[in-house]
Parts: structure tokens; C-alpha cells; sequence
């Protein structure tokens, strides 16, 4: 709900000054709902992407420098399905966790890493000093998430999370189905 109001907020800051802006956050907010409320249970890397993508330049018009996103995407992207929305709660945990409670802003990067058997997702992000030692509420909001994921596969796929150098780090192994 405060990302709802968080973003009503930033689109009513942007009417009068960057319509088109303004416009581009509507519709990405519209998307991201769509997606949502869809009851897929996979969709295409690409899609996954793409919702968090979207989800990331909502929160980009909220903190602006403070949020800098880097991707490391391989090209072309596989052409193998994931499942929903396994990407965009993590990436709202590095903004929460991460970026939100640090006057100075971070970074997120997403990157991705086909194998042999799978995929390997990651999302990294910087602390707030303060908070590195204390991971408790990153695992909160994170088991339910773990639980989904490996639910979804019968057990093949899993989401490990670790603090690494000062980082948070959400890792996703995605198999290949059998």
C-alpha cells in the first residue's frame, strides 16, 4: 500500500512539470498491477524482466540519483519461461532495504547467468552501514518468496540470500524443467 501512495505521490509531482514523464510512470504503474493480478503462474525471462523494469523506474522517480540500477543481462536473452513475479519482490526488498534507509542512495544490480541445467538470477544491492550486520528484515519479507519459488518446481528451483561484502545478495537458481 505505501508503494501505491509512494507513486501517486510521484506521478502528482509530475503532472505539471513532466507530463510525459508523468505519463510513462502511469503506465508502468498499470503494467505492474496487470501483472499483479494475472493468475500465470510462468512467464517468459523477458517478461519477468520487463515487470521489474518497470517496478525499478516507478522507484526511480521517488529516490532519482539516489537509485542507481545496473544490468548485466546476457544478449539475446534466453528464450525460457520463469516463474511470475520470482524477480520483482526481490528487487523491491533492495529498494526497501537498501536504498530507502540510506540518506546517500545505492546501488541494484540484476544480473543473469545461464548454465547448463538453469538459470542463475541475482539481485545485489549496497547497505545503509548501519544495517549491514542486521539482515532480520530482509528474511521477512524473503521466506514467503523462498517458499513460492521452490514450491513452483517441486524443489528444483531455489532463492539463497546472503550478506556479501557489505551487499545484500538474493541468488535464484532456476532449472531446466525435466
Amino acid at each position: 500500500l505505501h508503494f501505491l501512495f509512494n507513486t501517486l505521490n510521484s506521478l502528482l509531482a509530475l503532472i505539471h512539470k513532466d507530463p510525459l514523464e508523468a505519463e510513462k510512470l502511469l503506465l508502468n504503474l498499470v503494467d505492474l498491477f496487470r501483472n499483479s493480478l494475472s493468475r500465470r503462474t510462468e512467464l517468459t525471462l523477458q517478461e519477468e524482466l520487463d515487470i521489474t523494469r518497470r517496478y525499478l523506474e516507478i522507484e526511480q522517480q521517488r529516490f532519482g540519483p539516489r537509485m542507481r540500477v545496473i544490468w548485466n543481462l546476457p544478449e539475446p536473452l534466453p528464450a525460457i519461461h520463469v516463474p511470475a513475479l520470482c524477480l520483482q519482490p526481490l528487487a523491491e526488498n533492495a529498494v526497501k532495504h537498501g536504498i530507502q534507509p540510506d540518506p546517500n542512495g545505492g546501488h541494484i544490480s540484476i544480473s543473469a547467468e545461464l548454465t547448463g541445467d538453469g538459470l542463475n538470477l541475482e539481485i545485489r544491492n549496497s547497505l545503509p552501514e548501519q544495517t549491514s550486520a542486521d539482515v532480520e528484515g530482509f528474511h521477512i519479507g524473503l521466506s514467503s518468496s523462498i517458499e513460492r519459488i521452490r514450491l513452483s518446481s517441486e524443489g528444483r528451483n531455489r532463492l539463497e540470500a546472503n550478506l556479501e561484502d557489505g551487499q545484500f545478495v538474493a541468488r535464484l537458481y532456476l532449472k531446466n524443467p525435466r
